[in-house]
């Protein structure tokens, strides 16, 4: 074992890792306990000791060439393996036996015919002198582990070290650099450092062009400065692996046609500090539009979200060239399309117009390079990360990035959904129109001249090729439209009371989400319609978390109909905004006082001894549906009964009395039968008082309420309501002397012990899981607790 060195010991290759030195060596003194193998665990010691420190002089130095790692490799393993040769050769001239004259250390030095291989390694290894920034391992003193390893510590996981990146600390002179400099060298440094890393994939020409994209020209071809080259230069230490037409990229972004002194020598250190690595066998020939997006998405350390900004083909080799997608990428608003373009963030203007809040992006030099309209998915999420990143803003009103409500001055707005279909499918009519004009004219002409007949042809050619775009588009804008209008006939009812909120101020709406909150009202857009809700019809509502920041979150809310009704509401923050601001109005709407005219209203209600039609004085939807529709069967039940009956008695022969007089008898007495059951759920609602009926009525329209869908249960202000099975169940809170909750069969119900010594058990049902039936109980016991500060 004593010819072993320190990575043979470790069982590890050379390698400037100091966790994976620490793991080998964890793993390696598993097998020589120190008690049990002193000499070995000794050498194993030592053998860690010499790599950490290799290790720190690796990552002491600012490169991380893979020459430079190499040659510190090689050093350290003829440093190693000449101490070994040297400790034996004492060991063997202390030996009985031998010469004191040769007690002295044999050393290279001393051998006249033999030549040093460290001496010799060196020569032929590369020179630091000729390294920026590179500090030669052989020439540091020795440092001492300061740490102690504790052997109880063996097989404990070690914390990776974090890794290192571009260090601009050790660059001189980069706080001269103006802000787009220091953007620019930031941006330039950390991916030529990523290109580095896998110079098989990334050191190509067409990654270069995607670095440097628009360095030529203004305003960052007027940030190439002498001393920016000079910084870029230094910075060059950490990058490797280019091939020549990369270099050459790069040296044309940095120089172009700029000649003088000052520039020549600085392109001669630049071809100094650049050089092409032969030995790096490329992956491909050239790097393909998914490897550029991929590598400039290295640029950020977390997810990114992808934005598309158009509809494409979606089959075919056109749908590479024509999608547009935008990547929000820390600082940089990196475009993918038909080529790879970024801008830096702080550079770019974003403007909101006030009618229709379109975003309108425009670059350092005032180009247009993208428009957000309002409608679109992501709009907050585009709008808060150029904020955040220092985009300049300019708009007239003052917008908050936290919950994106604003008021809602214009109808407009919320009619920009419908609108913005509309002209698509008013632009895609006018064309299809223009075209199929221009190629019924053409087609009918008659030319003599030979040019003027190969125009008509080539025109013909073309409208026909190009007419099947307009129409696709009218008719997917026009179905669009359509859907869109016919949403909008609930609009109706409710247009002159929305148009007041506006007036008063009473409207608001939430940017890029499609929902606007009125006072008795919450509008939203779900797909491709309008979506219209009473908030005083809300029993209750939820917001839905999204799995990631950047995807919208649902309001889900449930009606007094039973019915659910849910709607994106933009990011989780402004999602949250809008359901406390939708509680609010809830609450307000529910604990209003009631007009004199209502209450009066409801007092007459009251007052009525007979109650031939029971609607009126159910003011719920749901319940008086149920009723209705339980009362419905039985005119039918009479009407069919009474035809079998008339049919019967005109028949005027025996011949009628056969199989067909049976089956109308048959249905007739079926009919009676459902009737006669549909008198059950009738009697359960009539067998309570108009009074009872109007005051559970109020409570659910104007007081805060709950009401659970799975098991038709309506938790009141001083009510427990039930309709299960089209039967009408009420109990009066004050009637309650027991409730709790319990488990039969593996399921959790309500049991309820009243004044009269009856029991009620809610919550048993079969087709529902336990698990969603445990949950829905506890829903109900907790608003029960909540609206009664009881304890269930």
């Amino acid at each position: 074992m004593g010819n072993m060195s320190m990575w043979n010991w470790l069982g590890i290759e050379p390698t400037s890792n100091i966790s994976e030195i620490k793991k080998a060596y964890s793993e390696a003194a598993k097998k020589y306990h120190p008690a049990e193998h002193p000499e070995e665990f000794r050498q194993l010691r030592d053998s860690y000791k010499k790599a950490m420190e290799y290790a720190k002089r690796c990552n002491e130095g600012t490169t991380t060439s893979p020459y430079i790692e190499e040659h510190l490799a090689r050093q350290a393993e003829y440093h190693d393996q000449k101490e070994e040769f040297e400790q034996r050769e004492i060991k063997r001239n202390q030996e009985p036996g031998r010469s004191s004259d040769t007690n002295d250390k044999l050393r290279f030095d001393n051998i006249s015919n033999a030549q040093n291989p460290l001496k010799k390694a060196e020569k032929e290894s590369l020179s630091f002198d000729q390294i920026p920034n590179a500090t030669n391992p052989l020439k540091m003193d020795e440092q001492k582990e300061q740490e102690e390893f504790d052997f109880e510590q063996i097989g404990k996981t070690v914390e990776e070290p974090e890794k290192p990146g571009l260090d601009f600390s050790k660059i001189d002179g980069i706080d001269r650099l103006s802000a787009r400099q220091s953007r620019m060298l930031y941006f330039a440094g950390e991916m030529l450092l990523a290109a580095s890393t896998k110079p098989e994939k990334y050191g190509c020409r067409e990654i270069a062009e995607a670095i440097f994209y628009n360095w030529d020209k203004e305003p960052y071809a007027g940030e190439i400065t002498p001393s920016f080259i000079e910084l870029f230069i230094d910075m060059l230490g950490s990058v490797s692996g280019f091939d020549k037409q990369a270099i050459e990229v790069i040296e044309n972004t940095l120089f172009g046609n700029k000649s003088g002194s000052e520039y020549d020598e600085l392109r001669a250190r630049f071809k100094a500090s650049l050089i092409e690595n032969p030995n790096v066998k490329r992956y491909k020939d050239k790097a393909e539009r998914d490897d550029i997006t991929n590598f400039l998405i290295k640029y950020t350390e977390t997810a990114t979200h992808s934005i598309s900004f158009q509809y494409v083909i979606p089959e075919g080799k056109i749908k590479p060239l024509l999608k547009g997608t935008v990547y929000p990428v820390r600082n940089i608003l990196l475009f993918v399309g038909m080529r790879h373009e970024y801008y830096f963030i702080e550079d770019l203007t974003m403007r909101v117009n006030e009618k229709t809040d379109e975003l309108t992006i425009t670059d350092a030099v005032n180009k247009v390079i993208l428009k957000a309209p309002a409608t679109h998915k992501d709009y907050q999420f585009l709008y808060s990360h150029l904020v955040e990143y220092g985009c300049k803003v300019i708009s007239e009103e003052s917008i908050n990035i936290k919950t994106f409500i604003s008021p809602l001055n214009s109808a407009g707005k919320l009619f920009e959904y419908f609108t913005s279909r509309f002209k698509m499918f008013a632009i895609s009519l006018v064309t299809a129109f223009l075209i199929l004009s221009i190629f019924s004219i053409v087609i009918n002409a008659d030319f003599e001249n030979i040019i003027l007949n190969a125009i008509r042809v080539f025109v013909i050619f073309v409208s026909l090729l190009t007419v099947w775009i307009p129409v696709a588009l009218c008719v997917i804008s026009g179905l669009s439209s359509a859907v869109y209008l016919i949403s909008m006939i609930f609009f109706v009812p409710v247009i002159g009371e929305m148009l007041r909120d506006i007036k008063n101020g009473d409207a608001v709406y939430e940017r890029g989400a499609g929902v606007f909150i009125f006072k008795r009202y919450i509008v939203s857009v779900a797909g491709s319609h309008y979506q219209v809700l009473p908030i005083e019809k809300i029993m209750s509502f939820n917001l839905t978390k999204p799995e990631s920041p950047d995807r919208q979150a649902t309001i889900t809310c449930n009606t007094t109909i039973g019915i659910s009704k849910s709607f994106f509401a933009g990011l989780y923050t402004p999602a949250m905004a809008v359901y406390m601001l939708l509680e609010e109005r809830l609450h307000a709407i529910k604990e209003q006082l009631l007009s004199p005219s209502l209450e009066r209203k409801y007092e007459r209600l009251k007052a009525r001894k007979i109650r031939p039609f029971l609607s009126p004085f159910l003011l719920d939807r749901n319940m008086r549906d149920t009723y209705q529709m339980a009362a419905a069967v039985i005119p039918i039940a009479i009407a069919a009964t009474t035809f079998a009956v008339l049919d019967y008695a005109n028949a005027g022969s025996r011949s009628y009395q056969g199989m067909l007089f049976y089956r109308e008898a048959a249905a007739a007495v079926l009919f009676c039968l459902v009737g006669l059951i549909s008198l059950i759920p009738i009697w359960s609602f009539r067998r309570y008082s108009s009074e009872l009926l109007i005051n559970i009525g109020i409570q659910c329209k104007h007081m805060p309420s709950y009401y659970n869908k799975v098991y038709g249960i309506y938790v009141l202000k001083d009510y427990f309501v039930s309709i299960d099975k089209w039967m009408l169940t009420i109990i009066p809170y004050n009637d309650i002397v027991a409730i709790g909750k319990e488990v039969i069969g593996g399921k959790s119900v309500i049991r309820i012990q009243t004044t009269d010594k009856k029991e009620y058990v809610w919550g048993n049902n079969k087709n529902v899981q336990a698990r969603i039936n445990a949950q829905n109980i506890n829903e109900i016991l907790g608003h029960y607790v909540e609206l009664t500060k009881k304890t269930a």
